[in-house]
């Protein structure tokens, strides 16, 4: 009985783990962004960071990310502002493979 409880749990932790909770790209420029806030928290370059919430900002405007994906990368941005770097990288990683088309 205790080994079904097992394998039900560690069923449910695969099937959270693989559960998308970021928004699609919606445009070139969206992966882009992605690739560019995921480099700039995993190298802990703020100067990075500064340049890619401009780089957000101008895409929102252009259409070319939606206010979704904007927000969403926003908040990861504001971990990484905040100095939780590693938080940010693990949750833009999370981003990208979100991204994955199965």
């Amino acid at each position: 009985m205790a080994c079904l409880g097992m394998t039900i749990l560690c069923a449910a932790a695969v099937w959270w783990s693989q559960r998308r909770i970021y928004p699609p790209a919606s445009s070139p420029e969206s992966m882009t962004l992605i690739k560019q806030l995921y480099t700039a928290c995993n190298t802990q370059s703020t100067a990075l960071l500064e340049k890619t919430l401009l780089r957000m900002q101008t895409a929102l405007q252009r259409g070319e990310l939606t206010a979704m994906e904007h927000n969403s990368m926003e908040l990861i941005a504001n971990r990484a502002k905040a100095g939780e770097w590693e938080s940010a990288t693990r949750a833009m990683l999370k981003y990208a493979q979100d991204q994955r088309r199965d």
